[in-house]
């Protein structure tokens, strides 16, 4: 697969990128009181931030790049509770829809709302961390002589230096393949979590360093994030149900367990489809640049 390569340094793209996720999560943090929406739009933001950090961590000062990931996690994990109760509850009634069923979800919802924390910090709180993620990001530079130039060979593609943002694209597709090739064979939750956030990354990377650039695959890409959170969440609501079952009916037990199964062996066959076709070729077939003027 080949890539075209703007003439904007690939590097100076990143940390353009680094901008709008910033705008946007001042904007949804302004939003009083935070709602499902506003939460959801943080953390969306900070996974951009986090994935456009890896893709350039190699042309950072290490400290300046580890201050920026632990202001990043410390303002998401402010989140943690509040988006767990909302995907629970969704990933609930998205099981349990079936109008015969309405009785067994309203009583399943009570038991998630009285036994599940879902409070949000203090405003405060949430600005306070939100302004030490922007101070450790308005250090974020790249090291002086850190980015090499990268010359271009004999057919026109461009030899990456091993800390340039493009090599950083091709680590993290080498990371999900890696992972595509563990799990194909043996599908279990905690491996598919950890592709499922390499996915993440790898699809904003791509949409901030080659944007608009081979749609179908990364429509593709998209799709498999989808799915694969689907299921996690799915893994979520498993664990919930098994962490509170002295509050549940063994019937509701057994209902939400029939249904989380025949929802993810469903996932599961589409998911592996979508792995086959974006992970067949080799880091170094995937990630070709052709530089354009």
């Amino acid at each position: 697969m080949r890539w075209k390569q703007q003439i904007e340094a690939p590097d100076m793209m990143a940390m353009r990128g680094l901008e709008e996720p910033l705008k946007r999560l001042q904007r949804a943090l302004t939003h009083r009181p935070l709602d499902d929406r506003s939460v959801h739009q943080v953390r969306l933001q900070l996974k951009q931030v986090s994935a456009l950090l890896r893709l350039i961590q190699h042309q950072l000062p290490a400290e300046r790049y580890r201050k920026a990931k632990e202001a990043t996690r410390q303002l998401a994990h402010n989140f943690d509770d509040a988006r767990e109760y909302r995907v629970l509850r969704e990933t609930l009634r998205s099981l349990l829809k079936a109008p015969a069923l309405s009785a067994t979800r309203a009583r399943i919802l009570r038991v998630m709302e009285e036994r599940t924390p879902h409070a949000l910090p203090g405003h405060q709180r949430l600005i306070d961390d939100q302004q030490r993620l922007k101070l450790a990001l308005a250090a974020v530079r790249p090291a002086k002589g850190a980015a090499d130039k990268s010359g271009i060979d004999r057919e026109g593609h461009e030899s990456m230096s091993v800390r340039s943002p493009e090599y950083g694209l091709k680590r993290s597709y080498r990371r999900c393949r890696r992972q595509w090739l563990k799990i194909r064979h043996r599908p279990e939750p905690e491996a598919l979590h950890r592709w499922r956030r390499a996915v993440k990354q790898l699809q904003y990377q791509l949409q901030t360093l080659v944007p608009g650039q081979h749609r179908r695959y990364q429509a593709r890409v998209q799709q498999l994030a989808l799915l694969l959170g689907e299921l996690h969440d799915l893994h979520d609501l498993e664990l919930w149900q098994q962490l509170h079952s002295r509050w549940l009916w063994l019937e509701e037990r057994q209902c939400i367990q029939s249904h989380i199964r025949a929802r993810e062996t469903k996932l599961i066959r589409r998911i592996m489809v979508l792995g086959e076709r974006l992970y067949r070729q080799p880091p170094a077939t995937f990630c070709r640049w052709q530089q354009v003027g």
